[in-house]
């Protein structure tokens, strides 16, 4: 319930000091509506304590404040390793959930890249010189790949040859159409993705649809249920409606894929 930083309120600066004061502490800057119990700190600590700057943690968004005299001498860094895939919401991620009464839970997470600030200081008083340095070691990345305008064969070359692997958490989406037999190969990237890439990386190939023709349809319809669903969705593709095609089509591809992944291999 303390502000973490009041204990510098014991140790002013001199009048005739040429030390320059660097603080650091781990808590909320009170600029928002914050929980009492959430480390929180005055909103203008640098200047409050005479500090040629403020180093914070707790934030995991790097984010820069300036005293009243319009220069920055507070900062947080921001997590030194992302904990999430870049733009994604603030829900896909890892670790520390943000509980402002605001309810913008986004300003306070990491942006998907690790970061610290190199601060440079020439002299007591002088306005620091801060430069946002990159060193996260793992990357998040978030990928979708259409398998209708790239062959399977091509993604999994692709996946197999990429450089540190073992450093990035992969969430790969498929969409599109194959055919029967190239739909088999999923599986072969996804052992790629899964073995290969970090843990946690995934392949999400749920939107990839087959394209069967007409004698393989008929050849995993059979007879009985499936094969009166298949005649009516047949009828319905030739329909003069646009949006009955279009979704007759879909359907059709749907179905085959799910008759088709059924089947004993």
């Amino acid at each position: 319930m303390e502000d973490p930083t009041e204990w510098i309120d014991r140790h002013p600066r001199g009048n005739d000091s040429q030390t320059i004061r660097i603080g650091l502490a781990h808590g909320s800057l009170k600029i928002m509506p914050l929980p009492e119990d959430d480390h929180l700190i005055l909103p203008d600590p640098a200047d409050h304590y005479g500090l040629d700057y403020l180093a914070l943690g707790h934030w995991h968004k790097r984010s820069s404040h300036r005293a009243p005299d319009g220069v920055e001498r507070t900062g947080y860094s921001g997590t030194h390793e992302p904990m999430r895939f870049p733009g994604a919401s603030a829900g896909i991620g890892t670790g520390w959930s943000s509980f402002s009464a605001d309810g913008d839970a986004e300003r306070f997470h990491d942006d998907g890249h690790g970061t610290a600030l190199l601060v440079t200081i020439d002299a007591p008083g002088v306005p620091p010189r801060v430069e946002p340095i990159e060193i996260g070691r793992l990357r998040w990345t978030a990928e979708q790949r259409d398998v209708t305008a790239q062959p399977l064969g091509d993604l999994i070359s692709d996946y197999s040859r990429r450089d540190n692997p073992e450093r990035t958490i992969l969430r790969l989406e498929l969409f599109g159409v194959v055919e029967p037999r190239g739909h088999a190969r999923i599986d072969e990237l996804r052992q790629i993705v899964q073995n290969r890439y970090h843990a946690g990386s995934s392949l999400d190939a749920d939107a990839v649809l087959i394209e069967p023709n007409a004698e393989q349809l008929g050849e995993v319809m059979g007879v009985g249920v499936l094969k009166r669903v298949l005649e009516k969705l047949k009828e319905d593709a030739q329909s003069t409606d646009a949006a009955i095609k279009r979704v007759s089509d879909h359907a059709l591809k749907l179905l085959y894929r799910i008759a088709w992944e059924e089947q004993p291999k």
